[in-house]
C-alpha cells in the first residue's frame, strides 16, 4: 500500500422502495448518466451547539457503536470492521421520515432525541473542520435519489437539506433499476475515492424501489509519528486457537500515550494534528474482553491512557467485513421499521418498510497511517516505559478527539 497521505473513508447509503431531498454536497461529485439533480447548492449554516451538548450527542453515538459491535461480534468470526458513524447517519436520515412507534424504536436504537438532526449537523461541521490541519483531509457528502414519479413531503426534503446538505436527484428507478443501481454505485465510488465501488449488489435495487439515500465521509490522515519502514519485520502473532503465524510487524520506540487495566493493555496513536486518533486495545483474552465490552469499559480504557515512553509493536493489517443487518437492527430494538412501519413523514400515506440493511467496512494500517472505508445500505420496500506488543487478537477504535465521536470500531483476529 503505497501513498503519501493515508486515508480513512466512510460511506453510507439507504434505498427506499414503495409497496403496491435537498441540497449541497461537501464537494463536487460528477453526476452519472441519467441523473437529474433538482435540488442542490443549499448553503448549510452550522448550528450553535456547546461543546457539552456535542459531547452528549457523541456519547450516544458511542453507545450505539458498542451496541452494534456486541450485536455482531459473537456471530462473526475472524476480523471485524465496522463504521458505526456511517450507519448512525444513514439511519438518522431514514428517521427523519419515521413517525409513531417506528420513530420511537429508531430513536431508542440510535440513543437519539428530538435534536438528532441538529446535533448531527453540528458534528458534521466539526468533522469537516479537521481539514484545516496539515496531513488531514475530511470530506462529507450526502445525496437523495427519488424515483421520477415519487412525491416527497416538503418537510422531509427540507430536513435533509438543512441538516445533511443532501442534494435531491431524480432517477428512473422503477423503469430501469439496474441503471439506477449503476448510477448510485458510481456516485458512491467517486465520493469514496473508489474504495467502495459496488455498495449495492445486483438485485438490491428493484422495480419497487422508490428512494435512495447516501452518505459518504472521506478522511485522509497521517500518523503524527510514522513507523520507520526499515524497522518492519516478520514477527509471531498468536491466534485465538493457540496457533502462531508470522506477520509484518511495525515498531516504534518513542513517546506514545498508553494505559493498562485488568486483563488488557492499550496504546493511543495520534494522527497529524492530534484531533483524530486510533486506540489499540490488546486483551489477554479477546472473547472475555468482548463479553464485558460496554461504554463504561471503553471509557475506562480511554481514561487510563497517560503520556509516557513506550515500545510498540503493531502488525500491518487489513480488516474487512460485510454484514446484512436487518435482523440485527430488529433485535437491537427497531423491529417495526422492517414490518408494520410508519414512514408517513417521508412520503404521503403509509406502506413503506425497511426491507434490508447492508454494511461493509475495511480498515488498513501501515507505517504511514490509516486507510479505511465503510458503506451502509438499506432497501425500503412497499409494504517509552512498558512494552505493548500487539501479538494477539486486538480491538481498535478510531475516534475524533475533540468530540469523542467513534468513526471506526473493530477487531483484528488474524492480521494476514
Amino acid at each position: 500500500m503505497h501513498r503519501t497521505l493515508p486515508s480513512i473513508l466512510l460511506a453510507a447509503a439507504l434505498t427506499v422502495a414503495a409497496c403496491g431531498g435537498a441540497g449541497g454536497d461537501a464537494r463536487d461529485v460528477a453526476e452519472p448518466p441519467g441523473v437529474t439533480v433538482v435540488g442542490a447548492g443549499v448553503e448549510r449554516t452550522a448550528p450553535t451547539i456547546s461543546p457539552a451538548e456535542l459531547r452528549e450527542f457523541t456519547a450516544a453515538q458511542v453507545a450505539f457503536a458498542v451496541d452494534l459491535y456486541r450485536a455482531v461480534a459473537g456471530a462473526e468470526k475472524g476480523d471485524l470492521a465496522l463504521g458505526p458513524g456511517s450507519l448512525h447517519t444513514a439511519l438518522a436520515m431514514i428517521r427523519a421520515g419515521a413517525r409513531g412507534q417506528t420513530a420511537e424504536e429508531i430513536d431508542a436504537v440510535l440513543r437519539a432525541d428530538d435534536r438528532l438532526h441538529e446535533l448531527g449537523n453540528a458534528l458534521d461541521h466539526e468533522l469537516r473542520s479537521r481539514s484545516s490541519t496539515d496531513g488531514v483531509d475530511v470530506d462529507v457528502a450526502n445525496r437523495v435519489w427519488a424515483n421520477e414519479d415519487r412525491e416527497l413531503l416538503d418537510d422531509y426534503v427540507q430536513t435533509l437539506a438543512t441538516n445533511y446538505g443532501a442534494a435531491l436527484a431524480q432517477l428512473d428507478i422503477s423503469g430501469d433499476p439496474e441503471g439506477a443501481r449503476a448510477a448510485v454505485n458510481a456516485w458512491v465510488a467517486e465520493a469514496t475515492r473508489r474504495k467502495i465501488v459496488e455498495l449495492f449488489p445486483e438485485g438490491s435495487i428493484e422495480t419497487n424501489t422508490r428512494l435512495v439515500l447516501a452518505n459518504a465521509l472521506h478522511l485522509r490522515a497521517d500518523w503524527k509519528f510514522p513507523f520507520p519502514p526499515s524497522r518492519t519485520s516478520d514477527q509471531p502473532f498468536l491466534l485465538a486457537d493457540g496457533s502462531q503465524v508470522d506477520v509484518p510487524t511495525m515498531h516504534y520506540d518513542e513517546s506514545l500515550p498508553s494505559g493498562r487495566g485488568a486483563g488488557w493493555a492499550a496504546v493511543r496513536l495520534p494522527y497529524s494534528g492530534e484531533e483524530l486518533s486510533m486506540t489499540v486495545i490488546v486483551p489477554d483474552v479477546l472473547a472475555s474482553f468482548e463479553q464485558k465490552l460496554d461504554v463504561a469499559l471503553l471509557e475506562q480504557v480511554e481514561a487510563s491512557i497517560r503520556p509516557g515512553g513506550i515500545h510498540l509493536s503493531l502488525p500491518r493489517f487489513t480488516a474487512r467485513t460485510h454484514l446484512s443487518l436487518a435482523d440485527t437492527l430488529a433485535d437491537m430494538g427497531m423491529p417495526s421499521a422492517f414490518g408494520s412501519a410508519d414512514f408517513s413523514g417521508m412520503t404521503p400515506g403509509r406502506g413503506l418498510f425497511l426491507a434490508a440493511v447492508e454494511h461493509e467496512a475495511v480498515v488498513e494500517i501501515d507505517e504511514e497511517g490509516t486507510e479505511a472505508a465503510a458503506a451502509s445500505g438499506g432497501a425500503m420496500a412497499g409494504s517509552h516505559g512498558p512494552t505493548v506488543t500487539v501479538d494477539r487478537p486486538f480491538v481498535f477504535v478510531i475516534r475524533d478527539e475533540p468530540t469523542g465521536a467513534v468513526l471506526f470500531l473493530g477487531r483484528v483476529a488474524d492480521p494476514r
